[in-house]
């Protein structure tokens, strides 16, 4: 399509190509500029040639991606039409000092029509003021130069985004340098536009030409020519984005959209046919739909009398209600079996409902065990949400026994597919706009009621995606607010994109107003603000818990970062913006190898020797220096930026995310840990660590000697031997209490395993290591991971 349109805008100028140099990464993202190799992050100048470079830095023009050199997998250089590119005669300023950025501005300071504005710095000592200049314009960013600052020459090199910079500003400054007259400069303007992917902006442009030149019939028909190819591609864009909601599962949307969209007369006629089949989903999915409820129906007027039930027509009520998009894969085994003469009405019943209530994968083909299913179903949701009941717990455990439900198999598909919220598709709590606030009393209170700064509740806030519903999984945005920054300002950064890709936003009150402390004190009660809000959302909501990210700015990066490494069994990934690594982020930085991380930096960004990239260059070294199996990490640094939120990389993020997921089952880990709360590690727990003085500590114990020389740490390592269904796990020093949590991913329950512990056999020894089905309730209620419940624990 693209060289389609430049084909045509040739034209009207003549557009030579030119070759692009990309660089496809092995997790499939595609990165395009240009590229060097560096031995070190902060690499001096002077480096001697022969030192080793495995660091790859690619530079796109407004941002450095800094990688492993082995996580590019191929690089291509590709045909291409060149960005259009105005030089605005300002010239980069190289005299005086470089500017240092001592405190914070909006970003978003409107430029004049001659590409100047003046920034407001604001700080701890007043205001300063900095003039800025356009030297270059690109559809993908701005080049910028500081021309004064407080009151001196300042060298500033800053680079934006184009697009968050509005049409109403750049239109101006363009119209200064080209000739208004001129056909071939204007659509340089159209051009520009295009390549930014600004659609509308480029047929407004074109639309301007049509209005000056409406008596040449020539460019007339040339520019119409242009505009409906531009037209097809911002259609097509629009297609494709109703392609992306649907995949979030925002089903009415889309059908409207596209009702709206199939009438719309400016519709080009090619794009008319995918427009259809896109709605005839919804027609083939209704008749699917009415035939399955209509064969379930037709099964129960067929069943033997000895096999009907009065809840039979009630849960098919339940599947005609909550069957969609989504959920109808839970029926997989009933569509494949629904025309197989030789099973009988009881058995296809049996395989709907089972799929139904424990998801596709259920094996079960008793009618009354089916049934049986909805029962066991509410009992599950009872103990779940029995809180501090015991006594309820133990009742709700009797009665799940006595059920023929009572399989380890079963129990863990109905946790899969438990609607958390069966009363009402949206969870109390939550207002028309898909946002709430929850609270929750503050475990530590009891622990550590000395402790001045520790509130009675833990609070956070959350915003559901559009058409949230209870059947369906979410993937979680954990943000974490800086300084300057509140939970809903978090909520409103991650929105807009988080609505589009389905995704629930949680903003925990981690560091609050009334208790705040200006900087990250990497304490219990940060760890627990967080987990605790994430474990209860877990609880309440549709949750992937498979595909949960972590991100946060300034403090609440670095405290995003630190969380990230301490529970590395929680995260598909971790997004730090404006962080600073220190105490357990260094003490931690084994737990990276199993949590991706992208981290985000403005090169300004602090001051003199506190300069964030500076004092993060050791820790970032080693991540991208490994060369055996080297994480995965990414970092993205800002040419000329300083403290900021960056909202420029929010799409590049949600791609990064949307090829992540957490890993559940490694098979083999080694990490460290000094804190007595960061104690649990893929099924290793160590409630006692706090009995080792000489290993774990307090944050505000944390000695000032370097860490590197610092040997204060418990070792955890754990190896799976499928072949020999045998796990091995080793701790140092020796801990005095230890519980090895296994699901059926870490050993098969149906063969002989055995499970060591420091060289000590700790699972039976005939070999047996039985499934129970209050560990696995227990461990749900506790740890609120519905996807992946433990079936078994030894100690």
């Amino acid at each position: 399509m693209q060289r389609t349109v430049f084909f045509i805008i040739g034209f009207l100028i003549f557009i030579p190509q030119t070759l692009a140099v990309k660089y496809v990464l092995k997790d499939g993202r595609i990165l395009e500029g240009s590229h060097a190799l560096l031995s070190r992050v902060d690499e001096k100048a002077d480096t001697p040639e022969d030192t080793v470079r495995l660091i790859a830095a690619i530079d796109d023009g407004l941002r450095l991606t800094y990688l492993s050199k082995a996580r590019i997998a191929d690089i291509r250089e590709e045909q291409s039409i060149p960005p259009e590119k105005f030089k605005t005669g300002i010239m980069q300023n190289f005299d005086g000092a470089r500017y240092r950025i001592i405190g914070t501005f909006q970003n978003n300071v409107p430029f004049d029509r001659y590409g100047r504005r003046l920034l407001e710095i604001r700080h701890i000592g007043g205001i300063e003021y900095a003039e800025q200049g356009i030297t270059e314009l690109t559809p993908y960013y701005l080049k910028i130069t500081g021309l004064r600052g407080d009151n001196k020459q300042r060298i500033w090199d800053m680079r934006i985004a184009t697009d968050s910079v509005p049409r109403e500003q750049i239109t101006p400054i363009l119209l200064n340098l080209v000739n208004p007259k001129n056909i071939e400069d204007r659509m340089k303007l159209v051009r520009f536009y295009y390549g930014g992917n600004r659609f509308s902006d480029a047929q407004d442009e074109l639309q301007s030409i049509l209005n000056d030149w409406k008596n040449d019939e020539g460019i007339q028909d040339r520019v119409k020519t242009v505009s409906f190819q531009i037209r097809q591609q911002k259609y097509q864009t629009v297609i494709d984005e109703l392609e992306h909601r649907w995949n979030a599962g925002q089903y009415q949307f889309v059908k409207k959209y596209l009702a709206d969209l199939e009438q719309d007369a400016d519709l080009p006629d090619r794009l008319l046919e995918p427009v259809k089949r896109m709605l005839q989903r919804y027609d083939t999915f209704d008749r699917k739909h009415q035939t399955i409820i209509a064969g379930l129906k037709t099964l129960e007027g067929q069943l033997a009398k000895s096999d009907k039930d009065p809840l039979i027509p009630e849960i098919i009520g339940e599947i005609d209600e909550g069957l969609n998009g989504y959920t109808l894969k839970r029926l997989a085994a009933y569509e494949l079996y629904a025309d197989d003469a030789q099973l009988s009405a009881s058995e296809k019943l049996a395989f709907a409902i089972t799929g139904w209530y424990a998801g596709a994968d259920a094996d079960n083909s008793r009618l009354a065990v089916a049934v049986m299913l909805r029962k066991t179903q509410d009992l599950v949701r009872q103990y779940l949400f029995s809180g501090s009941d015991e006594l309820g717990r133990k009742a709700i455990l009797a009665k799940l026994k006595k059920m023929e439900t009572a399989r380890p198999d079963l129990i863990a598909g109905v946790l899969r597919e438990l609607n958390t919220s069966p009363e009402s598709a949206v969870p109390e709590g939550i207002d028309a706009d898909g946002h709430g606030q929850y609270a929750l009393p503050n475990p530590l209170i009891d622990q550590f009621a000395v402790r001045e700064h520790l509130p009675d509740e833990i609070t956070y806030e959350i915003q559901l995606p559009p058409e949230y519903n209870p059947n369906i999984r979410y993937p979680m945005i954990v943000s974490l607010h800086g300084l300057k920054q509140t939970p809903v300002m978090q909520i409103d950064f991650w929105r807009t994109q988080a609505s589009r890709n389905g995704y629930i936003i949680l903003a925990p009150h981690w560091n609050p107003k009334e208790h705040q402390t200006p900087y990250y004190d990497y304490s219990a009660f940060s760890h627990t603000a967080v987990l605790g809000g994430v474990k209860d959302a877990f609880r309440r909501f549709s949750v992937d818990t498979d595909k949960v990210f972590i991100t946060g700015h300034g403090t609440g990066g670095t405290a995003a970062w630190d969380i990230a490494l301490g529970h590395p069994d929680l995260w598909a990934g971790a997004m730090p913006f404006n962080a600073v690594a220190g105490q357990n982020i260094e003490v931690y930085r084994a737990a990276a190898q199993y949590v991706p991380l992208y981290l985000v930096f403005g090169e300004l960004d602090g001051i003199g020797a506190n300069r964030k990239w500076d004092l993060n260059a050791s820790i970032l070294n080693r991540y991208l220096q490994k060369q055996a199996s080297p994480p995965d990490v990414t970092l993205i640094r800002y040419t000329g930026r300083g403290e900021d939120g960056f909202s420029e990389e929010v799409l590049h993020l949600f791609d990064w995310m949307q090829r992540r997921q957490r890993t559940v089952t490694p098979m083999e880990f080694e990490v460290d840990t000094v804190r007595a709360w960061d104690s649990f590690f893929w099924g290793v727990e160590m409630s006692q660590l706090k009995e080792l003085p000489d290993n774990v500590y307090e944050p505000f114990e944390f000695p000032a000697k370097p860490v590197t020389a610092w040997n204060k740490r418990v070792r955890i390592s754990c190896k799976l031997q499928k072949a020999a269904n045998s796990v091995y796990i080793d701790i140092k020093p020796k801990v005095p209490r230890v519980q090895v949590y296994l699901t059926p991913e870490m050993i098969d329950f149906k063969s002989k395993g055995k499970v060591e512990l420091n060289g000590k056999r700790i699972s039976p020894a005939n070999g047996i290591i039985e499934p129970v089905i209050s560990v696995m309730l227990e461990d749900v209620r506790t740890r609120c991971d519905r996807l992946h419940p433990f079936w078994a624990v030894l100690e």
